[in-house]
């Protein structure tokens, strides 16, 4: 089924792609990041295809959705002029309901908190920089009893200006990501292996299961060349082998996991 913007319901106040919400003809709200946004149209594909590899590792990620817009049917074709948006695909995710930016006090009370390590390792798998300094890229999810809900991957493959040059760097780095907000979940996934579970489940996804989370039908109103989409498919392969070591290179913050094996 193609989602068909229909109404505007305002703007989002966060972030710098400039996000706004829309009602589409599924019936269902959504945080929709245009082609015009200031970050360009590749944030959009890193986007949307962030989103399917979360998918692979069951996360608990905000369902994407490419979102049409058409004059033919948005209720004001006027307001899409008025607002820069041209026709054609953009890239939304599912508004959620009763969500904040992550924030420490809640954490101990999140459902989900054990999947804290697979978080991290997603982040070091597709070289995303921005969660572990930005909480406004965890939600947390609920009123009295929580959940964590990953959102916002524009900035994945380091960033959406990312090149070919750039994935064949990134495909040998193996910096590690590191910041306040990981450094708030050690207390609650400290132990003599944290990263055991995630790991498996990382290595565990085959070759065929990537390809296939880039979809068939990438808009070409996103300027993804084959020859760049081969590139990163080969880029998050080979960087799935190289995940074991970076989250080594993370003992030192876990105290109890460093003196395991000493």
């Amino acid at each position: 089924m193609t989602v068909y913007a229909t109404e505007y319901i305002r703007d989002v106040e966060e972030g710098e792609m400039y996000a706004q919400l829309f009602r589409c003809n599924d019936g269902n709200i959504y945080v929709v990041k245009v082609m015009s946004n200031p970050r360009g149209r590749r944030a959009l594909f890193n986007e949307l295809v962030s989103y399917q590899l979360g998918g692979l590792l069951n996360l608990p990620i905000a369902k994407g959705q490419i979102i049409v817009f058409s004059k033919d049917i948005f209720n004001d074709p006027y307001l899409l002029d008025e607002m820069g948006i041209q026709e054609g695909p953009h890239f939304g995710s599912l508004f959620i309901k009763n969500a904040s930016s992550f924030s420490l006090d809640k954490l101990p009370f999140c459902e989900n908190i054990s999947m804290l390590p697979e978080m991290i390792v997603f982040d070091h798998w597709i070289t995303n920089f921005d969660r572990w300094s930005e909480p406004q890229n965890l939600l947390v999810v609920g009123k009295e009893q929580y959940k964590l809900v990953l959102i916002d991957h524009a900035h994945a493959f380091n960033g959406p200006d990312w090149t070919i040059g750039s994935l064949i760097y990134w495909t040998k780095n193996t910096d590690i990501i590191w910041g306040g907000i990981y450094q708030e979940f050690v207390p609650f996934i400290d132990n003599e292996d944290p990263f055991a579970l995630a790991l498996k489940k990382l290595e565990a996804i085959t070759n065929e299961e990537i390809a296939a989370a880039f979809g068939k039908n990438l808009p070409s109103e996103w300027q993804v060349s084959k020859e760049e989409v081969k590139t990163l498919l080969f880029h998050l392969i080979l960087r799935k082998k190289m995940i074991r070591k970076m989250m080594a290179d993370l003992k030192d913050y876990f105290p109890i996991w460093s003196s395991s094996n000493r």
